[in-house]
């Protein structure tokens, strides 16, 4: 009979021995689950967050931004939101950033960068829903919201910028003493030169360059046709002001502050494109010249 009990024991003790380390699994099995639910909401986050600082940093530069100042930015993102080695890489047109949760892995974005079109008041918003998240960061899967309608920033209207161009070209050619028929053929040209350049807009895989050797083209052909047909006006002052509308002035100002402020790859990169452009613009006058000129 003692035997038996002894028996009936060492089962008892078996039985809950194994139902101790079953429950002991299963608060393993359900503590693993809960780090792993916990793992993949953080990196949720993270990706709302790369998302949201990937297309700032495009839209930073495709408005006129400086490459360091849209670097600062990032980083700053990147602080508010507790991402660990943060990595940010600019150029001309390449952004490639990376970043990670604490005891996460880290998630990398890259995206190619799109022709510049300055937009002062696009720039001006995008920087102060920085400040804004500096203050009150608000949560990742709402920033994307946010940064569409920071960026939700229509183009100048015709009128406004011809109106701007037009103050610009009266003062230049009231620089170099030219009349208002000048002005007049000058405004012209501008015109025709940004219809080509919002039609090239359209077509994919159109190289700018060459737009805008064909522009300047257009343009002194023009003038050299003004000053033939008898008009008094001098075709080398039409050329002279139209070019300075159509040279890269913004591009130039960056690369020199990217120079300024060591980084050099940057600034030289940027400096080099404005040149080219600067080449090209230069071409098309010369052909026109070349082929229309006295």
């Amino acid at each position: 009979m003692d035997a038996g009990n002894m028996d009936m024991g060492n089962i008892d003790a078996r039985n809950t021995g194994r139902g101790n380390m079953d429950a002991r699994n299963r608060n393993a099995e359900n503590t693993e689950w809960l780090r792993m639910r916990d793992m993949a909401e953080t990196e949720t986050d993270a990706d709302y967050i790369m998302d949201f600082a990937l297309a700032l940093g495009e839209q930073l530069i495709i408005c006129g931004g400086e490459l360091w100042r849209a670097e600062e930015i990032l980083h700053t993102v990147f602080q508010v939101y507790e991402m660990e080695d943060a990595s940010v890489m600019i150029l001309p047109n390449l952004l490639i950033i990376s970043a990670r949760k604490a005891g996460h892995k880290v998630v990398t974005r890259q995206r190619n960068i799109g022709e510049v079109s300055v937009n002062l008041e696009k720039l001006t918003r995008l920087k102060r829903l920085v400040h804004e998240l500096c203050e009150k960061p608000e949560e990742p899967e709402k920033l994307m919201g946010l940064f569409r309608q920071a960026a939700d920033v229509p183009p100048y209207s015709f009128g406004i910028s011809l109106a701007g161009l037009l103050c610009a070209i009266l003062s230049l050619v009231y620089l170099f003493h030219g009349s208002l028929a000048e002005a007049g053929i000058v405004l012209l040209c501008i015109v025709g030169v940004h219809g080509i350049k919002a039609v090239s807009g359209q077509i994919q895989n159109v190289n700018h360059m060459a737009v805008n050797a064909a522009a300047a083209f257009l343009a002194g052909s023009a003038a050299l046709f003004a000053g033939m047909a008898g008009a008094a006006v001098d075709p080398y002052l039409i050329m002279i002001v139209s070019a300075f509308a159509m040279l890269p002035g913004i591009p130039l100002i960056n690369s020199a502050r990217e120079l300024l402020y060591g980084r050099v790859m940057s600034g030289s990169l940027m400096l080099l494109q404005a040149f080219l452009e600067t080449v090209f613009i230069v071409a098309g006058f010369y052909l026109a010249i070349t082929l229309f000129g006295r």
